[in-house]
């Protein structure tokens, strides 16, 4: 009866595709999925635009415009600067890990205090998933919605803010290091 169940149960849910990295966590327990995590890292291929020179500019151009990211864990949190150009504002990330087949949206919030009268800043976070393989590619683009009817975009001057999955070595004096292949940056 119980195997059973889990056919019924398999056959159910098999509208969603599992890829080989889904089905290496499936029985791992909490420490090899922790361990998983700790042997990869994320890491932003760009350059943060709030210490370019230019980033004044690329906001009162666009409207818009990421101010900085911090990757925790597999994590992506992030600062967002927008014009004031109404007291209505939607902000949100879209971004993608399969190149643009798919993607989802994560509203940004408002951060208290932040209006400057001319800008406003907003906060994010995405959690990417564990499963990740070393390699992936995650682009992403930022949306400002204001007063419901004008919409602008920030996607890196053209090019999609990118970030990148990328493995953590042990080396020879025992000490971790992060690993990036030039097939990668």
């Amino acid at each position: 009866m119980d195997l059973e169940l889990v056919r019924q149960y398999l056959e159910d849910s098999g509208s969603r595709d599992h890829s080989s990295e889904d089905l290496t966590l499936i029985g791992k327990g909490d420490e090899a999925v922790s361990e998983e995590i700790r042997s990869k890292f994320i890491h932003p291929c760009f350059a943060q635009p709030c210490s370019q020179s230019n980033f004044i500019t690329r906001l009162n151009r666009d409207q818009i415009c990421l101010e900085t990211s911090v990757i925790s864990s597999m994590s992506i949190l992030g600062t967002v600067r927008v014009r004031n150009l109404s007291f209505d504002k939607v902000v949100k990330l879209r971004y993608t890990a399969d190149n643009w087949k798919t993607h989802k949206d994560a509203e940004a919030t408002y951060i208290k205090g932040s209006c400057d009268q001319f800008t406003d800043r907003f906060s994010f976070c995405i959690h990417l998933p564990s499963h990740l393989v070393v390699g992936t590619s995650i682009e992403a683009a930022l949306c400002y919605i204001a007063g419901g009817t004008q919409v602008f975009w920030d996607n890196n001057q053209g090019h999609n803010y990118l970030f990148r999955v990328f493995s953590k070595v042990e080396g020879d004096d025992g000490f971790t290091q992060d690993y990036f292949s030039s097939q990668y940056i």
